[in-house]
């Protein structure tokens, strides 16, 4: 079982998880059918389903064939990238990523790159200039399978000190385990996730609270620091790892992620941080089990970020992820794609 250890080869990304994270949180106020002639093709690939997607670009732009595949690896699209091809439409959960930039197309001068609020779009430029749009927003909390909480005889936890004693219960009882002995996880391990889960524990008793609210105010203007007032954002992470709930070896990526999807439709995850779209999926996914017979129905429960000072917990709404165009795609392409 891999522990986080901050004080040595995690700290720097842990650290770039938490920037990642206050950086969002500043900002917060199928498959393809086969490509006509008469159509201009785009792509797009990504680790998430648009079921919808496709059906409503086409009925809107019928002159544009939107093919969507789906890839259960995170580095699929910049792997492709990297050889100079990649798809039409790039999409990224870490709006400030590097790597995906390199291959951006510059959007500054879209229509659409001024619709958005003027502070949010500020915030996501690089270099003065803009390259990638923010998507519709999820919220993001605790996905939790209720049913094997009520399984265990345990009720839902309302503070970070419960949770943590509840997966360490729900693993004494061998409920909601996986091979590895763990029962809970975060979404995934790109640093917009998991700067989400280190700056989501440090909403409710800081971030929320009228000093939170001074020092963000600050930090947009560069007065504040993360000195004296950061320390405890990882705590809650450490305490998870130290109980062997989570592990602390998938998130730093020297294990294979965990498939946070499968494993709480078939019961071997009780909990996940993530947002209202895993969640909707992940509900989804269980009944399709229940009906195949692979794995028994569950009932999923989305819970806030939790407080343990009293105070009142909170949901962080943020963009499901941000999107491009490829600076590879041809010219027409790139038209059809803005």
């Amino acid at each position: 079982m891999g522990r986080l250890n901050i004080k040595k080869k995690n700290r720097k990304k842990m650290a770039a998880a938490v920037l990642c994270g206050v950086f969002l949180c500043s900002m917060l106020s199928g498959c393809g059918q086969s490509p006509r002639s008469d159509k201009t093709t785009v792509t797009l690939l990504y680790s998430n389903d648009f079921k919808n997607l496709e059906q409503l670009v086409e009925s809107t732009y019928p002159d544009i064939d939107l093919q969507c595949e789906r890839t259960p690896y995170p580095s699929e699209q910049l792997r492709q990238l990297e050889k100079g091809v990649g798809p039409d439409l790039l999409l990224t959960s870490q709006p400030t990523s590097s790597s995906i930039l390199d291959y951006a197309l510059d959007l500054s001068d879209t229509k659409a790159s001024v619709a958005y609020d003027g502070t949010v779009m500020e915030m996501l430029k690089q270099n003065g200039k803009t390259y990638l749009l923010p998507l519709p927003g999820q919220y993001k909390g605790y996905i939790v399978n209720e049913t094997l909480f009520q399984e265990a005889g345990l009720a839902l936890p309302t503070t970070n000190q419960e949770l943590v004693s509840a997966m360490v219960a729900l693993r004494e009882k061998g409920i909601g385990v996986g091979g590895d002995g763990v029962n809970f996880s975060i979404e995934s391990d790109y640093n917009t996730d998991l700067g989400m889960f280190f700056v989501g524990d440090m909403v409710p008793d800081f971030l929320g609270t009228v000093s939170g609210v001074q020092w963000m105010a600050g930090f947009r203007e560069k007065k504040t620091t993360f000195s004296g007032q950061w320390e405890g954002a990882f705590d809650l992470a450490s305490q998870l790892t130290a109980a062997g709930v989570m592990d602390g070896a998938a998130l730093d990526k020297s294990r294979n992620s965990i498939r946070n999807l499968e494993r709480m439709a078939d019961g071997t995850l009780a909990v996940v941080f993530g947002g209202s779209d895993l969640y909707t999926r992940m509900v989804n996914e269980n009944r399709e089990n229940a009906e195949a017979g692979t794995s028994p129905e569950y009932r999923y429960r989305m819970l806030p970020l939790l407080s343990d000072a009293g105070n009142s917990p909170w949901l962080i709404l943020a963009p499901s992820a941000y999107i491009g165009i490829n600076t590879h795609s041809d010219s027409k392409t790139q038209e059809a794609c803005r």
